[in-house]
């Protein structure tokens, strides 16, 4: 008996079946996705019905699209990194959920007398090429960015609004918590990101199988674009957009050569001085020579000094011994002399 859904709420998005903000089953406690749209769980999927699947969980990618440092002025930059985006969770998904649109599409929409095919096709397709191009623009504009992962959501929302239109209009089941199918088929989505884990039961899945995958992987990959979202948010919240990290990095920029040229004029003033101390020092050596020649004057005179006083008093000794001599000389010949002088004062 088949189940009608169309009047019941698809419980996994409602909460009830324990998928938190970040695109997360917590039911069972066995996984987490990170707000980059990352999972971080390791664990292997067991859902694999139809055929056997290669179990490849999608590469863990890190994506920093913030420009990080741009405060510093040691690491200003006006663009953001460019994020790989085949390494991103949710693009991975996205691409997993644009293919099996296709094939849906292939196998059970009729190729004219469903409009619906062309409206389920490039909804797909515009989520996935959305987020390739949001998260290029990116690089320059958080702005543009932020619009264009939000408009990838938006075409998610409205192919998930397809898919579960395709349920309730013929009658199929929707798998829901509880469900082993659901439970089963959660687990597999929620650790499966690559195409190449899905695209071997494209042929053999039922469209009700499809669909209900088809619908898992669109809320999942919802959640992570939130989350990714939110995360974009706090970056521009702290960071700013394009124009703050222009007008950061070059008053950064500026101020780096102003502070420059502060040290430089510094460096001036401190060159000048050691300038003013080796003239005043030259001015020290010249003066030292002089001073040393002064020296070597005085010294010169203080010798001839000594030779003229030495010569001083031999000339004092010998005119000391004239005297005595003369003296002697008298004394030995003063009779004689009186003797003469009476003698021509007589004559005269």
């Amino acid at each position: 008996m088949v189940e009608n859904k169309s009047n019941i709420v698809d419980k996994r998005y409602d909460g009830s079946a324990g998928l938190d903000n970040k695109g997360v089953d917590k039911s069972d406690g066995s996984a987490g996705l990170d707000n980059k749209g990352v999972d971080m769980s390791g664990e292997k999927g067991s859902y694999k019905p139809g055929a056997k699947g290669a179990d490849k969980p999608g590469a863990k990618g890190a994506d920093k699209p913030g420009c990080k440092g741009a405060d510093n002025p040691d690491t200003l930059r006006v663009l953001n990194q460019q994020v790989n985006w085949e390494n991103m969770y949710f693009y991975q998904k996205a691409d997993v959920i644009y293919q099996l649109s296709f094939a849906f599409c292939e196998r059970f929409i009729h190729l004219y007398k469903d409009r619906t095919r062309d409206q389920v096709i490039q909804a797909a397709r515009s989520c996935k090429q959305n987020i390739v191009e949001g998260l290029a623009d990116g690089v320059t504009s958080t702005e543009m960015q932020l619009k264009l992962i939000n408009v990838a959501r938006a075409s998610l929302k409205e192919l998930r609004e397809d898919y579960e239109d395709y349920l309730k209009s013929r009658h199929l089941r929707f798998y829901v918590a509880g469900d082993e199918r659901y439970d089963a088929m959660l687990g597999y989505c929620r650790h499966h990101n690559r195409l190449a884990d899905y695209e071997p039961f494209f042929t053999s899945w039922s469209d009700e199988e499809m669909c209900n995958c088809a619908l898992t992987l669109c809320h999942m990959t919802d959640k992570m674009l939130m989350s990714f979202l939110q995360k974009l948010e706090r970056e521009f919240i702290s960071e700013g957009g394009i124009k703050e990290r222009m007008y950061r990095a070059r008053t950064g920029y500026r101020q780096q050569q102003d502070a420059r040229l502060k040290e430089l004029e510094g460096e001036v003033v401190r060159l000048r001085g050691v300038e003013a101390q080796l003239t005043r020092l030259k001015a020290l050596e010249t003066e030292l020579t002089r001073l040393k020649d002064a020296e070597k004057l005085v010294a010169a005179l203080q010798q001839e000094a000594a030779a003229a006083r030495s010569e001083c008093k031999r000339w004092k000794a010998a005119y000391e011994d004239l005297k005595r001599r003369a003296l002697k000389a008298f004394y030995e010949n003063k009779a004689e002399i009186e003797r003469l002088k009476k003698i021509v004062g007589e004559e005269e």
